[in-house]
């Protein structure tokens, strides 16, 4: 990112920053603006908040409308070729929403997404691996939303069929049409299976580059394994055994459609299998909104058994594998946006991931404090939504 322009977003009136091509320090009290910078990048990248703000709560108080503007090096996702590009987007608070990319208007906002990659660490993902599912769940959808183009329908629509059945489950009040909820369990299952594949493909990939960063953090003494847990049924085995069968046809060398065929009629299966209870407790209690992932740290959960030392390790190792798969598949480096991570992370730990990172890719970094990594680039300080030095 070379430049960037914020307009009643957050705290700023109106704003703008050129970036260092290397190490950014974005420094100032608590409160000022600085994780908004990082929240405004971000923004460029996943067409929302990774604060699971809504677009509404960006705007500045009592402003009609917030715009952001940014000169970037992004790709294109259609020919996956290097390009700079101008990317602006404005919204208001009667919820109108205008994305451009070198001045063309989008129609959707999901067609932003690709030309600009980054990969966002927060104190939040420092509990990647002690944390409850959710958060796993976010930092699996967070990279294929970048890097998949047929991630983000799947995922919208299979949201929206979920919140519908569980509304319809909750009006229901134990009487329901069959016919009514079959048509839902069909559409779930048939965008749910999209969700499964993706992401279990996406670890797969992500693993080697997260194990070789991990054997390196920890002295070649741990290693790592990740492995995508399905809520399919409650039966452990039966969840494996359908993994079993995608191994299989996989190599067997059957084409994706047939795995999500098959994946789509496992789904299908386990929620009408599902169906009573889920009637008695008025929600969906199976799918990939209920999936998680198991880290573990020579064949031992590093959730339930690993010390505080090994499960940041684990997530620092997963985050960085980000950035390797992103140029890997892409072909480009992503910027990366450490919001608060070096406060939370040892002298050690700072040093490790700088030297990890190098000059792969452009960092922006916030801090309270000026820190060994201003010596790199540029230190930009933040006083109440003003660049003050």
């Amino acid at each position: 990112m070379e430049q960037l322009l914020l307009r009643n977003f957050r705290n700023y009136k109106e704003q703008s920053i050129l970036w260092h091509p290397q190490i950014n320090l974005i420094t100032g009290l608590n409160g000022q603006g600085k994780s908004n910078l990082i929240e405004a990048c971000c923004y460029f990248s996943l067409a929302s908040s990774y604060r699971d703000s809504s677009d509404g709560d960006l705007i500045r108080w009592q402003e009609p409308y917030f715009f952001l503007a940014a000169k970037v090096q992004g790709r294109d996702p259609f020919s996956c070729e290097e390009t700079p590009l101008e990317m602006s987007v404005g919204y208001t608070r009667e919820k109108r929403k205008l994305w451009k990319i070198n001045g063309k208007a989008l129609k959707k906002t999901s067609q932003v997404l690709g030309y600009f990659q980054t990969v966002i660490f927060s104190p939040e993902d420092l509990s990647l691996v002690k944390a409850g599912p959710a958060i796993r769940r976010k930092f699996l959808n967070r990279e294929l939303l970048q890097l998949d183009g047929a991630f983000y329908p799947a995922y919208s629509a299979y949201r929206q069929s979920v919140e519908q059945r569980n509304k319809y489950l909750k009006q229901s009040y134990g009487q329901v049409d069959e016919a009514m909820l079959t048509v839902w369990d069909e559409e779930i299952a048939r965008y749910g299976s999209v969700i499964l594949l993706k992401r279990q493909q996406l670890i797969e990939e992500m693993l080697p580059y997260a194990r070789k960063i991990h054997q390196m953090l920890s002295g070649g003494k741990e290693q790592l394994t990740v492995r995508y847990e399905a809520a399919l049924y409650h039966q452990k085995e039966l969840n494996d055994a359908v993994w079993q069968q995608i191994g299989t046809m996989r190599q067997e060398q059957k084409p994706e459609e047939a795995q999500l065929a098959f994946l789509q009629e496992q789904l299908k299966l386990a929620l009408e299998k599902n169906r009573r209870e889920d009637l008695y407790k008025g929600t969906t209690g199976i799918g990939p909104h209920r999936d998680d992932v198991s880290i573990a740290i020579n064949g031992i959960s590093a959730r339930q058994f690993g010390s505080q030392g090994q499960q940041r390790t684990a997530a620092l190792a997963l985050k960085l594998a980000e950035i390797d798969l992103f140029h890997a598949k892409s072909g480009q480096y992503p910027v990366l946006l450490l919001d608060d991570v070096a406060s939370e992370l040892d002298e050690k730990r700072c040093k490790e991931l700088l030297e990890l990172v190098g000059e792969k890719t452009q960092t922006l970094i916030t801090d309270t404090k000026i820190n060994s990594f201003s010596r790199y680039g540029k230190t930009i300080v933040i006083e109440r939504g003003t660049v003050t030095a």
